[in-house]
Formats: structure tokens, C-alpha cells, sequence
């Protein structure tokens, strides 16, 4: 049996990728959530409450549906996510 690995390219480059965007938001995440955390526990009243706010309405809502309404809704605001990361084009 032979196995044809022409796939083998495209495969590591999408693994590349996921490893970069994960990377990026894991790095993205602990720094919000520590500013979040912060202004939530430190800040006054102004700055709590907004923080309260956001972490209140991300932590209530599944992954899944923050996911959707940043691939559906961005796009209709003229924002797309795949312009953010290199590789993909439109």
C-alpha cells in the first residue's frame, strides 16, 4: 500500500496556524482577564462597573454563541476576522 503525503505540506502549515492563533489568544486572555480583574476588585466605582459588566455577560454566555456572533456579526459591522491572520484571504 502506498500512501500518497501531498497533503503533508497543507497539513502542517494549518497546524502552524492553529499553534499561532491559540498562542495569541491565550496571550491576549490572561492579559485581559488580569486587567479585568484588577478593575473589578481595585478600581472604583467607574471602572467597576463596566468590568462587573462585561465579565458578568462573557461568563454567562456558552463559547459556542460568542464564537458565532464574532464569525456572523463582525462581518456585518465591516470587520472580518480572517484579515486579522496571516495567511487567509478573503
Amino acid at each position: 500500500m502506498v500512501f500518497d503525503l501531498a497533503w503533508l505540506p497543507q497539513l502542517t502549515q494549518g497546524l502552524v496556524l492553529t499553534l499561532q492563533i491559540t498562542t495569541a489568544c491565550i496571550a491576549m486572555g490572561i492579559v485581559l482577564g488580569i486587567m479585568l480583574a484588577l478593575g473589578r476588585v481595585y478600581g472604583n466605582r467607574l471602572i467597576s462597573t463596566p468590568c462587573s459588566i462585561y465579565i458578568h455577560i462573557f461568563r454567562g454566555t456558552p463559547l459556542l454563541v460568542q464564537l458565532l456572533m464574532v464569525y456572523y456579526g463582525l462581518p456585518s459591522w465591516g470587520i472580518y476576522p480572517s484579515a486579522f491572520i496571516s495567511g487567509f484571504s478573503r
